[in-house]
């Protein structure tokens, strides 16, 4: 979520300069920094549920969340962000894949490290809200991870139109130009 002033929206233009703009916190984040202004990110937990409605909807919310972070990624990449983010995301099918070539040992080691890491994310995410997600959810966690590169190949490849709710929307760059 966000906090500002309404008179320092109001001073930049307000929602009306980015109503067209796809990435809508990005976008309202630019808006006050292309204009001089800071925002302050926290650590402040807000619970966000999203359902999803079976694979063919999961698989669609997920490429439109990789449209989103290649825009973000776009204009952001930096040595830091390549280095602790994104290498460590898009290294873990390789990983499985690797380790098949190799013994059913790798495979258990490379196993154990998806769950290890699942794990710590879950308890960073019961540090920072208070809640531990469900031990159920590592198994879905680690599809989403060996997928990630796929989605994100999906997302380089067709930019240009995403679902967004239950419209098929049109893009060029961060805009919407129809939809």
């Amino acid at each position: 979520f966000s906090l500002m002033r309404t008179a320092d929206l109001r001073a930049r233009g307000g929602f009306a300069r980015i109503v067209h703009e796809v990435t809508d916190d990005y976008a309202l984040a630019r808006l006050f920094l292309d204009a001089g202004g800071r925002i302050v990110q926290s650590s402040q937990p807000v619970t966000v549920i999203t359902t999803v409605q079976g694979a063919r909807h999961w698989f669609a919310l997920m490429r439109r969340w990789m449209v989103f972070a290649r825009l973000y990624l776009r204009d952001n990449l930096s040595p830091g962000i390549a280095l602790l983010v994104v290498l460590p995301e898009f290294l873990v099918l390789p990983l499985l894949l690797a380790s098949l070539c190799v013994s059913a040992s790798a495979v258990a080691v490379a196993i154990v490290l998806l769950v290890a890491k699942a794990l710590a994310t879950r308890a960073l995410v019961r540090r920072l809200t208070g809640r531990a997600t469900p031990l159920s959810d590592i198994p879905f966690e680690i599809a989403a991870e060996l997928l990630l590169p796929l989605h994100a190949l999906s997302a380089s490849l067709l930019p240009h139109r995403i679902r967004w709710r239950d419209r098929a929307i049109t893009l060029e760059g961060r805009r919407i130009v129809d939809g």
